[in-house]
């Protein structure tokens, strides 16, 4: 058996889902391929596969617009097992519809979409998690990976909801894809600190960046993803007008697990504040663990 997991990634959150995923299915013998989108490159067929699994970024409670055009170039297909998911840093409900464009894509054309999960991940924009939350966030996560691949592979399947007014909200909310072109003129290398290293060139996965006469260029394609600024070893790209909501260096997630100074869980009953806004997130989430025996204690949550 032969699974197929496509993304889109920028900061790197989704990927790392994925590779999750793809360790759950080679422990029960499924050989897994990760396609990452880049522009221009080759789509592997998803006929070739048993199992197709999709995973993006939510953007704008959204997928990312390169995603959908990705995946309107899929061939039919008669009830090929399918999953979903999605990546946001807080559990809003519109977050949890964002996917049912792809759905609705993907039904049409004769998927068999079993599950559609939200993954809560630290935040890359707006403010950043602090070491507790960022630690739960991830611990969650792999296990919720952990829990959904053996509904996965065991053919299992879930309602999947599309209520009206979240399609009408999703619709709203594409305006941004505008934005995101807009505001990528705006994108700006800082001289002084840039290496010249080229490697926001080479990560676009837009093609977006060139250089002219000597000098890094952004031109007027851009997605948003942010992947040149969050890989740039120097720190050297300003995201234009969302320059000031960027999460600046990276949260460790595998060292902070194994960090018992950073104690486990964030979040729970006690909450007060922002934060409560994941309690229910993370009851339901004990409830489905619970279902699989699946138990977040030291012993699976820092491999």
């Amino acid at each position: 058996m032969k699974a197929a997991i496509y993304i889109f990634t920028g900061s790197g959150n989704t990927e790392r889902i994925a590779k999750r995923f793809a360790d759950e299915f080679h422990a029960s013998g499924v050989e897994t391929d990760i396609y990452v989108w880049e522009k221009d490159k080759q789509i592997p067929n998803p006929s070739d596969y048993d199992i197709i699994g999709l995973g993006f970024p939510i953007h704008g409670f959204n997928p990312p617009k390169v995603f959908i055009e990705m995946v309107k170039t899929f061939p039919n297909a008669f009830n090929k097992p399918t999953f979903m998911f999605k990546v946001g840093g807080e559990p809003l409900w519109l977050n949890n519809s964002a996917g049912q464009k792809v759905y609705r894509i993907l039904n049409k054309k004769g998927y068999n979409i079993l599950t559609d999960k939200l993954f809560v991940m630290p935040y890359n924009m707006i403010f950043r998690h602090n070491d507790r939350m960022a630690k739960q966030m991830w611990i969650y996560a792999k296990a919720l990976v952990k829990a959904n691949a053996q509904d996965i592979l065991a053919g299992k399947s879930e309602k999947v909801k599309l209520p009206l007014i979240k399609r009408i909200h999703s619709f709203f909310f594409r305006i941004e894809w505008g934005f995101y072109k807009l505001n990528g003129k705006f994108f700006k290398i800082k001289k002084d600190k840039c290496i010249d290293c080229g490697k926001c060139i080479k990560i676009c996965p837009a093609k977006n960046i060139s250089v002219k006469d000597g000098k890094i260029k952004f031109g007027g394609n851009c997605i948003m993803c942010t992947r040149c600024s969050f890989n740039c070893p120097a720190n050297a790209i300003n995201i234009g007008l969302l320059n000031k909501w960027k999460v600046n260096g990276s949260y460790n997630l595998d060292k902070l697990i194994n960090d018992e100074t950073v104690k486990f869980p964030f979040i729970d009953d006690n909450t007060k504040g922002g934060y409560k806004l994941y309690k229910n997130y993370y009851k339901n989430l004990d409830k489905f663990l619970s279902e699989h025996n699946i138990a977040l204690t030291e012993q699976n949550y820092n491999d």
